[in-house]
């Protein structure tokens, strides 16, 4: 078929098909284009030519931003319904909600072939239709469950996570419970579900209410996230909500990640005295509320600790928190973020976080003290911290000499040949601080001879906000 522009008065829309253009002898334009449905052809056989390895991982990224990737894939061509039929592992996700639950779970059990891994539960419908086929043992392979209490017409005031772990499910390890409603309790497990609870690696609890009913071993636990308004213990239990969360710390020695938050946790006074104890592969641990403050901290021993995360209340300071923390060994950290600062004397907490040798980034925010003192005594310390990422917001205190002496800490000692390692300098909401201001300092005085800055971002407010990004190291020039 052959067009020609000058001429002809045929819709331009068709030459959106590849095309080859030639000039003929009369010097007119001619676009030769192939016929549309063979071009739409050849598309689907290019596709059904491709490796299956690279169309699997096409369907797996697809299938890991949408859980309803395998219906929907199916109904593009008969060739991607008859893959995505024929491969049971693009089944393997299951989400259940308040829509034709049941009908939705036998689809992905018959295509998966009963090996459902991953199961995702929103809702009282979802979760009764759950139990029927999990009492049926049609569930057994599920590793992790998902359960989100949320309403769909039916009020959860009493939910107890042995109603889903209970029966018939025996390779379970990660739990995942969410109930944002204020009127549902969530009650830990009991008794019944020892075996379950001995298997489990990751458990993540938030919940408005909590109430733990049996302290159970956790041996294998390798992920703690706790995030709960108010604890408490049930109503026959022997040991307080304080109690049963410092006995799962002590028992269990794999736990690789702890995230604690509340803003009340019931303590009784116990007539024990526990010697401290180690977490050998503990690398991460954030404090929250009423945490922050919990008498298990004394007791901690943390060889392996990497990132430190503290949100303290407005009762409590920061430094007593890092005083609890100085025999776990807070050496090692590479990450430290403190969230809100009460302290009046903020100098107070240098001495700590000095004793950090390997610190790599430093998130302070909410800082109403005089927060130059302390980034003072931090820009002294000899030798420099390997700082890669500073991030500091809501410190209206703060003053630009402050912080450049800190980022420059290597050029007050006269050190002008050991690269600065500096990637990110965030700093938000501090009034003394303008982006016009933070950039003369990271530019003058020569240093852009001394200094490379590889990309300036800016800027996510021009008076206020600066954000300066470094894709690489600052690298010296001399």
């Amino acid at each position: 078929m052959t067009i020609d522009a000058h001429s002809s008065n045929r819709p331009l829309y068709d030459a959106s098909v590849t095309s080859d253009v030639v000039a003929d002898d009369n010097s007119s334009l001619t676009v030769q284009l192939p016929a549309l449905d063979s071009t739409v052809d050849s598309i689907y056989r290019a596709f059904e030519r491709m490796p299956l390895e690279l169309v699997m991982i096409i369907f797996t990224l697809v299938q890991v931003t949408d859980h309803h990737a395998p219906i929907i894939l199916s109904a593009v061509c008969r060739y991607w319904r008859n893959f995505v039929r024929d491969t049971p592992t693009l089944w393997y996700i299951l989400v259940l909600g308040p829509h034709a639950p049941h009908r939705k779970a036998l689809l992905y059990l018959m295509h998966s072939k009963n090996n459902i891994r991953r199961l995702t539960i929103h809702g009282l419908r979802a979760s009764k239709a759950f139990c029927k086929l999990r009492d049926q043992e049609r569930f057994c392979t599920v590793t992790s469950l998902e359960v989100h209490l949320v309403s769909d017409k039916h009020y959860f005031k009493r939910a107890s996570l042995l109603w889903w772990t209970q029966f018939n499910l025996p390779h379970l390890t990660s739990i995942q419970c969410f109930a944002p409603d204020p009127n549902t309790t969530v009650v830990w497990f009991e008794s019944e579900a020892l075996t379950q609870v001995q298997r489990l690696e990751h458990c993540i609890i938030s919940a408005s209410t909590f109430h733990f009913s049996e302290w159970l071993n956790t041996t294998r636990l390798k992920t703690l996230v706790f995030e709960v308004a108010h604890t408490s213990r049930e109503r026959l239990s022997r040991h307080c909500a304080s109690c049963c969360i410092h006995r799962i710390l002590r028992w269990s020695p794999l736990l690789e990640s702890v995230s604690l938050k509340g803003t009340t946790v019931e303590t009784c006074s116990p007539t024990w005295v526990d010697a401290p104890f180690t977490i050998e592969c503990l690398k991460s641990l954030r404090l929250a509320g009423c945490f922050t403050c919990a008498s298990v901290l004394n007791l901690l021993r943390l060889p392996a600790l990497q990132s430190l995360h503290i949100a303290v209340p407005a009762d409590v300071t920061v430094s007593s928190v890092l005083a609890r923390l100085v025999d776990a060994g807070i050496a090692s950290v590479t990450e430290l973020r403190i969230t809100r600062i009460p302290d009046i004397d903020c100098s107070i907490l240098a001495p700590y976080i000095l004793e950090m040798n390997k610190l790599c980034t430093l998130e302070l925010a909410h800082c109403k003290a005089q927060i130059n003192d302390l980034i003072y005594r931090l820009a002294l310390r000899q030798p420099p911290f390997p700082l890669e990422d500073i991030s500091i917001s809501d410190c209206p205190a703060l003053t630009c000499d402050a912080l450049e002496t800190l980022i420059y800490a290597r050029i007050g000692t006269g050190d002008h040949t050991t690269p600065l390692p500096m990637h990110t300098i965030s700093v938000q909401g501090c009034t003394n601080i303008t982006s016009l201001k933070l950039h003369d300092a990271m530019t003058d005085k020569g240093r852009t001879r001394r200094f490379a800055m590889r990309e300036l971002m800016s800027i996510t407010h021009p008076l206020t906000d600066t954000i300066i990004d470094f894709p690489e190291p600052l690298f010296s020039t001399i």
